[in-house]
């Protein structure tokens, strides 16, 4: 396939407040190039993302189905983090991330 070639595929990313969607896209090493009212727009070194009404459309010349749902599970799993971050700070918690595994954290609050 030629190199200027572009690919597009899609699929669902049920995310409901937009600042944590950006803080989340952000902690997976996008940056945002474009937002409004209904759409965010951001890139990394590879691929260039749209979130439109909760779909999620991953461009680039390697796009496929694999990639896509890597990219949505990468950002699914960011997001996760940064509601609880949110809910914790929110609700007076402190996270305390493991030092040897920072995908577990527990919550922790003083009385």
């Amino acid at each position: 396939m030629p190199c200027y070639t572009i690919k597009e595929i899609s699929t669902n990313l049920a995310a409901s407040n937009k600042e944590l969607l950006i803080k989340a896209l952000e902690r997976a090493n996008y940056s945002i190039m474009f937002q409004d009212d209904e759409t965010i727009t951001a890139r990394n070194a590879r691929h260039t993302i749209t979130i439109e009404d909760g779909m999620i459309t991953v461009s680039g010349a390697d796009a496929n189905a694999t990639s896509i749902q890597e990219i949505a599970s990468r950002i699914k799993a960011s997001y996760a983090t940064e509601v609880v971050n949110y809910a914790a700070k929110r609700y007076g918690f402190t996270r305390v991330q493991e030092k040897n595994n920072p995908a577990k954290s527990t919550l922790k609050r003083k009385y």
